[in-house]
């Protein structure tokens, strides 16, 4: 049996789009999740991925090279449903540890953080790269200001 992949997204107006959903707005490439599916292929990467617990709840921020199996052993200990609201490979400039500490104001506990605009809108940002539909100057350019206006070096 396939493990579902569950995908979303939260938009500007804290509206949560589901796999559906995400999928009739922005219409992603037929193959946009492809890379996720294909067990070979996937894991010659290592992605920068940001898990939820529960659609509104608190944020993972964590990297692995198979999100099937990260995401299977978080929610194994979660009660509640795990969402993914970003994924994208890693690079040198776009990194967890980088991420880590952006939000290290927002953060709970170890690499859990509470959700905020600016997460938001960096995960959104991710996801849409990850599609094919973004721009990831613009990613690189925000995280930039965000650390400039929160002095994080």
């Amino acid at each position: 049996m396939k493990q579902e992949l569950r995908v979303g997204k939260v938009t500007d107006s804290h509206e949560w789009l589901d796999n559906d959903e995400f999928n009739k707005r922005y219409n992603p490439p037929k193959n946009a999740w492809g890379v996720i599916e294909d067990r070979k292929n996937y894991q010659n990467f290592t992605y920068v991925y940001a898990i939820s617990m529960g659609i509104f709840g608190p944020i993972k921020i964590g990297k692995s090279n198979n999100i099937w199996k990260r995401l299977k052993q978080l929610q194994t200990g979660s009660p509640d449903t795990l969402y993914v609201h970003g994924l994208m490979i890693e690079t040198d400039t776009i990194n967890e540890k980088r991420l880590h500490k952006i939000f290290e104001a927002d953060g709970i506990k170890g690499e859990w953080f509470r959700p905020s605009t600016n997460l938001d809108k960096v995960l959104s940002m991710m996801l849409d790269i990850y599609c094919g539909d973004g721009d990831f100057k613009k990613l690189e350019s925000f995280i930039d200001s965000l650390e400039d206006a929160l002095n994080v070096s």
